[in-house]
């Protein structure tokens, strides 16, 4: 005989039962128990039907909430139907000052209406006579003082009142109030201590003269008593002064300063001078060399602009015949002292040339030349175009070198030329080399490595000219430098 027993009744049973069959015959092997599965998800174990009977019980009970609020109260959402929004405002009862406004609104249910009411002011009735005619006006109490408008020191407090109906307490028009104001101001001291002295403000900068005759601009400010606010001493004031000085934003001005003032020779060739009529001060000449390549001075001396353009391969610029003098405005050079073009270790002046003997690190003919091109300056290894040069070299070397050293000039022959065809020539200004300059017999060009020009063998009862050499006999070299106007 089989029994079956009903195991559905524990914790979130599935809704499908499970039986387990239990045999009474002994003979019968006993089977195993078939274990019933359980969840701790509620929605598996409860009925679909029941979460919806749930539901409508909710929806139940509020409707009857909401019907109770209405009947008795007459407000709730059942009570609102289309059209019972609130009424607009009624006119003011008064034609003429204040009065009362209303509105209102029908509930469902009972015989229900909600009304609500505001004060109003009316002046279309009043015809420019007072709306409070025949009730008294006053002024209401005085408000608090403000506080002091500034933080220490003398400033300013305020206070405030209004004009009222006696009879109705509305606000109304400070006018209508017989006497009196709606606003009262006094002075009033901050305990806390200014600073004793202060400065103003600065004033405005003084304008510069439009052709820049006025060099600077200024403006000033006053230390004042910070009490009194009258003026003392400046040096009683913190920090600062009472002036400030600027050099004036002016065009012209600006290029004169680029430019160094000396009193030097202005004996310079007509092909290297510019003249110019028309500017008459010398902060428009000096704009006037600023736009010409190589302008390297001017002066004003003659009433006029006169610009003097040169570079360093100008030829003869300065005249050797002429000692005049006149105020000359030099650019000035990065690197060098104002007012000069060469180096200041430059010097043996020479008709406008100054030079520089020197022994290099490297004793070849093109590191020597690199060294002169370096310097600051209108400066070349040298290049004497006549024989008066050479002499005031070889008197240099006798002075300030060695007489028995050889020194490179800027001279030599053209690659894979041999004497007696020549082709020297000047390497810097690509200047042919002229005949006379050369020692009896040279240029030999021995055993066609000797293709340097250079100043050597000077004794001192004669005077050397040019000879030529290789670099492995080369000892130094001469540097010159243009400067016409020292």
């Amino acid at each position: 005989m089989d029994i079956n027993v009903d195991r559905s009744f524990r914790r979130y049973p599935r809704h499908i039962k499970e039986v387990e069959t239990i045999s009474t015959d002994t003979r019968t092997k006993k089977k195993p128990v078939k274990k019933l599965k359980f969840t701790d998800d509620p929605d598996e174990g409860f009925p679909v039907y029941g979460k919806i009977l749930i539901v409508l019980l909710v929806v139940a009970v509020g409707v009857a909430i909401a019907s109770v609020s209405c009947l008795l109260l007459g407000r709730g959402l059942l009570c609102m139907k289309s059209g019972n929004t609130w009424s607009d405002w009624s006119k003011c009862s008064s034609l003429c000052g204040p009065g009362n406004q209303t509105r209102s609104r029908s509930s469902s249910g009972k015989s229900h209406t909600e009304t609500e009411t505001r004060e109003c002011f009316e002046k279309s009735g009043c015809n420019n006579t007072n709306p409070e005619e025949g009730a008294a006006q006053a002024w209401s109490k005085w408000s608090d003082w403000s506080s002091c408008s500034q933080t220490c020191g003398k400033g300013s407090e305020t206070r405030q009142r209004h004009c009222r109906s006696t009879t109705s307490g509305h606000t109304l028009p400070s006018s209508m109030c017989q006497s009196g104001t709606d606003f009262e101001k006094k002075t009033c001291t901050s305990k806390k201590l200014c600073v004793s002295f202060a400065w103003t403000s600065w004033s405005e900068w003084t304008s510069c003269h439009k052709q820049c005759i006025q060099q600077n601009s200024t403006r000033t400010r006053q230390c004042n008593d910070g009490k009194s606010w009258k003026p003392v001493d400046s040096k009683k004031c913190p920090g600062g002064n009472d002036k400030e000085t600027v050099a004036c934003v002016c065009n012209d001005f600006l290029n004169l300063k680029n430019y160094h003032k000396i009193n030097g020779s202005d004996c310079i060739d007509s092909k290297y001078s510019l003249k110019l009529k028309y500017p008459k001060t010398a902060e428009v000449c000096s704009k006037k060399c600023d736009e010409k390549a190589n302008c390297q001075a001017f002066t004003m001396s003659r009433g006029f602009c006169e610009l003097f353009i040169f570079n360093k391969c100008s030829k003869g610029v300065s005249n050797c015949q002429c000692n005049r003098k006149s105020s000359i405005y030099v650019k000035i050079q990065t690197g060098l002292d104002p007012g000069s073009l060469c180096p200041s270790d430059f010097g043996h002046s020479n008709c406008g040339i100054k030079y520089k003997l020197f022994y290099p690190l490297v004793f070849t003919f093109d590191f020597i030349k690199n060294t002169c091109d370096k310097k600051k300056g209108l400066v070349i290894l040298a290049e004497p175009l006549h024989r008066t040069t050479l002499y005031h070299l070889n008197a240099v070397i006798k002075i300030h070198g060695s007489i028995s050293s050889t020194y490179a000039v800027g001279g030599r022959q053209q690659s894979k030329r041999k004497e007696p065809d020549g082709h020297w020539s000047w390497q810097t200004c690509k200047i042919p080399i002229e005949r006379n300059l050369w020692s009896a017999g040279e240029p030999n060009n021995v055993n066609n490595v000797e293709d340097i020009a250079v100043i050597s063998k000077i004794s001192k009862n004669n005077r050397r000219l040019l000879n030529d050499e290789s670099d492995a006999n080369l000892d130094g070299g001469i540097c010159e430098c243009l400067s016409p106007f020292e």
